[in-house]
Parts: structure tokens; C-alpha cells; sequence
């Protein structure tokens, strides 16, 4: 019969113990990396977890984010994947805590902006898009110590049409209906997606007449305002009325607007100048030709209030009928903090450029729209983005 060996109680007590410390250490490494990925979690947007690889992902490393460009996250394996943006990606909320800002579309929260009209905001983020689903109340934008509502006019176009007593009563059961008038433009939108480039949008289908439409497209630092007309309409009927709270609107000489804050006479808010360009569904481009860049004309009507047009050069071709439809896009954007009037602060990425094989000895300067793909005119085209070097990557390294 083969021997039992026994062991002492000292060495019982020693396996016991090593076991339990190893059970311990298992423990706290396994809460350490729970509550990192709690932290990313509560960090991350919808948008950027689209955007971002996180299937491997336990923790910040938040050393590396000073600059407000940079996502950094720490990986299972030690590693740490930092993602660069060429615009702010982070921001600190009302309680101070780090979150990525988002370009969501959600059901708006805040009572007064609701009583507003304002049923719609976007996600985290601390560039407020307020957006009603009644265009006659437009945009509301806060960011800084700048405000201001956006309302495009489309009263000239209802205008010419006359409804019959059995229209009127329709569209005052439902605006639906308004579908069913073709010359009659609908005063509400909704919320659309598109899942390939992750753009989600508020749009207002017949905005300008029918097949026209406006969309809202919240941006990370902004917002982009894309008015699609067809090939009969007038660019000259398209302008919108700006209210101003405790700011006041500046033109400037390249056409764009400066929001002035009244008292520091600091801008935190710009109105771009517009980009033209045309709509060409044979295109893997999300624009077809882009014409160039117009201006806007500025008029105050009363105290606070102004009436902002869009003019473009006599030298433009806008003759869209071979093309498609004339798409107008209006950005909306903040502006680095302590910018005066008369300063270039903008932080949209102004070092951007593309290339394209169809024109290789053409030099696009610092575009505001570099297309990637192929398409029948450009070619194959490359985006070339500018990024700020991470702080963690040190000269030589």
C-alpha cells in the first residue's frame, strides 16, 4: 500500500495563504480593469464608439489627453492606441468630468428650450444645437457667451400657393398632409441617418418647393445647415433671419459673419462662408462638382434681428441642370476661446487639403471639403489632414 504523505499545518497554511493573495491579486486587477472600462464607457459618445476600436480596450489614459484633440486609450495588453483629431474630439462637462463629444440627435431636455419650440438637441456636447421640429422656429446655437437663433425664410414660397378649404383643413389636422400638395412645403422634419458615413441629420423635405429640402447636420465644433434646391430654383430666394442674444453679428471682408460677444467683444461663434456645389448621384463622392464659395449679404431689421443672404461670384457657374441639384451648404461653427473680431481663431481644420490623380497639377490649398474615393472627373482622390503631435510622443522618439 503506498504511503500518504501528510503535510505539516505550517505548510498547509502556506499553500492556503499564497492561494488566497493570488485570489486577491486576481480580484483586484479584474475590478481595476471593470471600473477602467466603466470610465471609457462613461467617456465615450455614440459617435465616437463608432468611430473608435474598443474591443480591447480597459481604460484612459488620461496623461495623454491634455490637448483636446486626442483619444487615448489603454489596451489589455499595456499598449495605449492614441487617436489624433484635426478639431476638438473632448470636452469637460457642467461637473468637470472628461467626455467625447457627441453628434447625435436626442429629444431635447431642457424645459424653457422646449416651451421654445426646441424639441430636439444634440448629444454630449458643449456646442449647443438646439433644433424644432417646426422650421418656422429654425436653429437655436449656444456656445461661450454667444447665442443666436436661425430661421430660414421660406414665406415667399408659401406665398404663391392657395390652399382650398379641404387643404386647409388636412394640413390643420396634421402637417403630414402637406406631402400631398406639391407646391406646398412642409414645415416639419425628422430625424435621418445615414449608416455608411455615420451623418445623422434633422431634415425638412419641401422646405424651398417641392423635391427641395433643408437639413441640419450637427458637427462635432458646429453645425452644417444643407439646403438642396433643383435646377429651377433661385439661390436669390434663400436667406434667413438671425437673432441675436447679447451678441452682434459682423461681416467680414471674405463675406463670412463673426458673432461679437456685446461686453468682451470676444467671438466664440462664425457663420463660414457658404460652398456651393452640385449633387451628382454617378458620384462615390457625398457632393458632386464643388462650384467654389459664396458670401452673404447682412442687414439689420430691427434691434437684435437680421436678415442674412447668400450671394455668390458673377464669375460661378451655376448652371446644375446636367448635374443634378445645387446643394448650398451654411456652416455654423465655434471659434478658439479669446478670439476678438478682428482675429483669424477659427479651429476648423484650415491645413486640410486634398489630392485627386484626374487633376495632379492642382494645388487645393487648404480645402474645407476633401473628398476620398473615385469618381469619373477627380479621379482617385486622397484627404491629407493636418494633426497636432501627441504630447507622449517625444522628439527622436
Amino acid at each position: 500500500m503506498a504511503k500518504i504523505k501528510r503535510f505539516s499545518k505550517k505548510t498547509l497554511c502556506l499553500v492556503l495563504s499564497i492561494i488566497m493573495i493570488i485570489g486577491t491579486i486576481t480580484i483586484v486587477l479584474t475590478t481595476k480593469t471593470f471600473q477602467g472600462m466603466v470610465q471609457v464607457n462613461k467617456f465615450l459618445s455614440p459617435y465616437s464608439k463608432k468611430i473608435l476600436r474598443t474591443e480591447h480596450v480597459v481604460g484612459l489614459d488620461t496623461a495623454a489627453m491634455a490637448d483636446n484633440t486626442i483619444i487615448a486609450l489603454k489596451n489589455r495588453n499595456g499598449s495605449v492606441t492614441s487617436y489624433n483629431f484635426s478639431e476638438p474630439i473632448t470636452f469637460k462637462d457642467e461637473s468637470g468630468k472628461l467626455k467625447a463629444k457627441d453628434i447625435s440627435i436626442v429629444r431635447q431636455k431642457d424645459k424653457a428650450l422646449k416651451e421654445k419650440g426646441f424639441d430636439y438637441t444634440n448629444g454630449n456636447n458643449d456646442y449647443r444645437i438646439n433644433i424644432s421640429s417646426d422650421i418656422r422656429n429654425g436653429i437655436h446655437t449656444a456656445f461661450a457667451d454667444t447665442a443666436f437663433t436661425m430661421v430660414p425664410n421660406i414665406s415667399v414660397k408659401k406665398e404663391k400657393t392657395k390652399l382650398s378649404a379641404t387643404q386647409k383643413g388636412l394640413l390643420y389636422i396634421s402637417p403630414i398632409f402637406a406631402a400631398v400638395f406639391p407646391d406646398t412645403p412642409s414645415v416639419t422634419g425628422q430625424i435621418t441617418e445615414n449608416k455608411n458615413d455615420n451623418i445623422v441629420s434633422f431634415q425638412y423635405d419641401n422646405a424651398y418647393g417641392n423635391g427641395t429640402y433643408l437639413s441640419v447636420e450637427p458637427q462635432l465644433n458646429g453645425v452644417n445647415q444643407k439646403i438642396v434646391l433643383g435646377a429651377d430654383d433661385d439661390i436669390a430666394d434663400i436667406s434667413f433671419t438671425i437673432t441675436c442674444e447679447a451678441c452682434t453679428p459682423v461681416l467680414q471682408k471674405d463675406g463670412s459673419i463673426r458673432l461679437v460677444n456685446n461686453e468682451t467683444k470676444q467671438v466664440s461663434q462664425q457663420i463660414e462662408t457658404p460652398v456651393l456645389s452640385t449633387e451628382d448621384l454617378e458620384s462615390d463622392f457625398v457632393l458632386g462638382d464643388v462650384l467654389g464659395r459664396g458670401a452673404y449679404t447682412l442687414n439689420e431689421n430691427e434691434e437684435h434681428s437680421y436678415t442674412l443672404g447668400i450671394t455668390v461670384p458673377d464669375e460661378m457657374n451655376l448652371d446644375i441642370s446636367e448635374f443634378g441639384n445645387l446643394v448650398i451648404t451654411v456652416p455654423v461653427g465655434a471659434m478658439a476661446s479669446g478670439t476678438t473680431g478682428t482675429e483669424t481663431g477659427h479651429i476648423s481644420p484650415t491645413l486640410d487639403t486634398g489630392i485627386y490623380t484626374g487633376t495632379p497639377s492642382t494645388c487645393y490649398n487648404n480645402e474645407v471639403l476633401s473628398c476620398f474615393g473615385r469618381d469619373s472627373g477627380y479621379g482617385y482622390g486622397r484627404a491629407l489632414t493636418f494633426f497636432t503631435k501627441p504630447p507622449a510622443i517625444t522628439l527622436g522618439a
